[in-house]
């Protein structure tokens, strides 16, 4: 039997490795265009016609040069991210799913040896967001998720990004959440124009805090200060000058 590990996965998108893992990943469906400014910068337009501003990662960029040509639409996998200084989505291009016409090592960026989920292909962009709700508007119907990256050493701390959805979060019973934030979610989200919209909503509860070590933060307490009593120098003085004796009168 072949090894598990190198036949094809059915999709482009793994299984979470743990109940609560932070991604957000997706696959579409659309054309590559390079900006005039540089060729690892443009947009990304989907066979509806969507159009996101897009860029191709570096160690994308130059295995597709040789393996791919950009000018043909391709189905993608991409890292969706919010924009902070205009508040726009745009896209981080990471690889494709083609495993008829590629390797194992262009089909995906997520874990080639890892079990497939049960669909075969991928009829509209989808996107699978989960992480930490930490702002949601009802009446606009916005809601903005946390999601943490794994730090490339121990030694550093992760990084965080935001990424912005269309949608109204509800509860188990199909109401309005009334208390979505500080709250672990797994969502699946679709791209319609500009924005990513909420199809599925799962509340995987509380957020799990990091413990305290216990360690010393190198900041000592100060102690509080106590008054000693300075010794008194005796300062030399000069001894009084004794008063002339009085003369006596006889």
């Amino acid at each position: 039997m072949a090894d598990s590990a190198l036949q094809p996965r059915q999709h482009p998108i793994s299984p979470p490795s743990h109940p609560k893992q932070f991604r957000a990943i997706g696959v579409v469906y659309g054309r590559y265009y390079a900006s005039e400014e540089s060729s690892q910068r443009g947009i990304l337009v989907t066979e509806t016609g969507d159009i996101v501003e897009s860029v191709l990662l570096g160690k994308t960029f130059s295995l597709f040069k040789r393996h791919v040509n950009l000018e043909d639409p391709h189905f993608w996998v991409v890292y969706p991210r919010l924009r902070d200084k205009d508040d726009h989505l745009h896209f981080q291009l990471a690889g494709l799913w083609e495993p008829e016409n590629l390797g194992p090592g262009l089909t995906s960026a997520s874990d080639p040896a890892s079990n497939s989920l049960p669909s075969p292909k991928v009829d509209h962009p989808y996107f699978s967001i989960r992480g930490e709700v930490v702002f949601v508007s009802q009446a606009r119907e916005n809601i903005v998720m946390k999601i943490r990256q794994s730090p490339k050493s121990p030694s550093k701390r992760p990084l965080f990004f935001k990424v912005k959805i269309s949608g109204i979060l509800k509860d188990g019973e199909g109401e309005i959440c009334r208390r979505p934030l500080r709250r672990f979610w797994d969502m699946e989200a679709t791209l319609q124009g500009n924005e990513l919209v909420l199809e599925k909503a799962t509340d995987l509860g509380q957020m799990q805090r990091r413990p305290s070590s216990g360690k010393p933060t190198g900041k000592s307490t100060p102690k509080p200060k106590t008054s000693t009593p300075k010794p008194v120098k005796k300062s030399a003085t000069t001894p009084p000058k004794s008063s002339p004796a009085k003369r006596r009168l006889f």
